[in-house]
């Protein structure tokens, strides 16, 4: 049943990683349990101390191959690395060339080991975090279309999906590197599955755990931008007008509020630059 008619059509832009599933569990319990695999430096590293190195090396490779999904050998080829002593950077440079060159006898076996443990650990499915599926519920309920977004494969994606029977509520799913293409395809679909006579009352928002992927990106097409920090990263900080969001949430389910507040202004649609910084976070 649809709500109140109040003259606005929506875009919502999703993330789905630690925005509406619990992401970060997953990939914590998969990286202690691959440190559990190195016999060599457990007493080291299979500890919260080694797993802050970890985030720490995986943070750096990450910048290095401008991505998430990268070859995660690397970084456990990174770790054992740092147990023989080297520095955490030095190790995650030698690492990738490693990967590019061919893995050494003695680091090969233990690294794809820690690999084969950490990518069978994230095949489970993380917990759907609270009251996601009743505000899909409410925002499903206005004229609208809704896309997720993720930085994980289709295949992990769809898996996620599918087993909390979400597909009912998004009209595309798009995986892959967060860029600035990418949203700017994702709002071209909205607007074009909206199929309104004017966009003088089409309201597009984004939602998201990351403020220098889904808050920069969503600011940078026109979005209102709502941060909501899951256990991932939850103490960033803007690092610019780019990565300022219109709204800070501690729930999910305080959408409701915040899409309800816009509805009632009474503002066309906007430019990126009309919009980065015009409403107070909240």
């Amino acid at each position: 049943m649809r709500t109140r008619e109040t003259g606005v059509s929506w875009v919502f832009i999703l993330d789905g990683d630690n925005t509406l599933w619990d992401s970060n569990a997953i990939f914590t319990r998969a990286q202690m349990a691959a440190l559990g695999k190195m016999p060599a430096i457990a007493r080291n590293l299979a500890t919260k101390k080694g797993l802050g190195i970890l985030r720490r090396i995986d943070d750096s490779l990450i910048s290095h191959y401008g991505r998430h999904d990268y070859d995660s050998r690397a970084l456990f080829l990174a770790l054992l690395l740092v147990s023989r002593g080297a520095e955490e950077i030095r190790a995650a440079h030698k690492a990738t060339r490693m990967l590019a060159t061919g893995l050494p006898p003695d680091l090969k076996d233990e690294a794809e080991r820690c690999d084969m443990t950490f990518r069978r650990e994230l095949q489970s499915v993380p917990s759907l975090l609270p009251g996601v599926r009743t505000t899909l519920e409410t925002l499903r309920r206005r004229p609208s279309s809704m896309i997720l977004v993720s930085e994980g494969s289709h295949s992990r994606i769809r898996r996620i999906v599918r087993a909390f029977r979400l597909e009912a509520y998004f009209d595309r799913r798009y995986a892959g590197r967060k860029t600035y293409s990418l949203y700017r395809r994702a709002l071209r679909f909205g607007l074009t599955k909206l199929s309104t006579p004017t966009e003088s009352r089409i309201k597009t928002m984004v939602v998201g755990d990351l403020l220098d992927k889904d808050i920069r990106m969503g600011n940078r097409i026109g979005a209102i931008t709502v941060f909501c920090p899951g256990g991932y990263k939850s103490d960033q900080h803007p690092r610019g007008k780019w990565e300022r969001p219109n709204y800070r949430i501690r729930n999910i389910r305080e959408l409701i509020r915040i899409v309800k507040k816009e509805e009632g202004h009474r503002d066309q649609s906007k430019s990126a630059l009309a919009r980065v910084g015009g409403s107070p976070v909240v």
